[in-house]
């Protein structure tokens, strides 16, 4: 009985000195610190856009040359309505380095077929770019208007 008294006696300081120990803190992860990209898209050519088109936005880094752009952030806006679209991009801040270049890509769908595109590019948040960028698509040709992956 002696036996079993200092064995739970010695169990039961075991227990009690690990709970007094210092618990490993909780990883945190970062804060997302969400901001905003606010612009317009505007057609060149005229053309109606049908309530089963949607628009997509990209915020790309794209200060490495050569090398495909590394997409931060797709957003699509589904029945945008007509030229010129307003939109509104959320992003977290923390992905964005100060010494990178940024830039907006714009692509308008139409029954899954992509009709318009931004052949230029459209700097945003870095290096002096514009606060609100206006982004003007053109017509793809149907040669190269491929039904998208969605």
């Amino acid at each position: 009985m002696k036996k079993f008294v200092a064995t739970t006696a010695s169990a039961l300081v075991c227990f009690v000195l690990a709970g007094c120990s210092d618990p490993e803190p909780p990883i945190e992860e970062p804060q997302q610190d969400i901001r905003t990209i606010s612009g317009t898209v505007k057609f060149r050519e005229r053309i109606g856009l049908t309530p089963d088109s949607r628009l997509e936005l990209k915020l790309l880094d794209v200060s490495v040359a050569d090398v495909p752009a590394v997409e931060i952030v797709v957003e699509a806006i589904e029945n945008p309505g007509q030229s010129p679209i307003e939109f509104t991009i959320r992003y977290d801040a923390n992905l964005i380095d100060a010494t990178h270049r940024y830039s907006i890509n714009a692509k308008v769908f139409d029954r899954g077929r992509l009709i318009l595109l931004s052949d230029t590019n459209v700097p945003v948040l870095t290096h002096n770019a514009a606060e609100k960028p206006r982004i003007v698509v053109v017509r793809v040709s149907q040669s190269s208007a491929a039904p998208s992956d969605d």
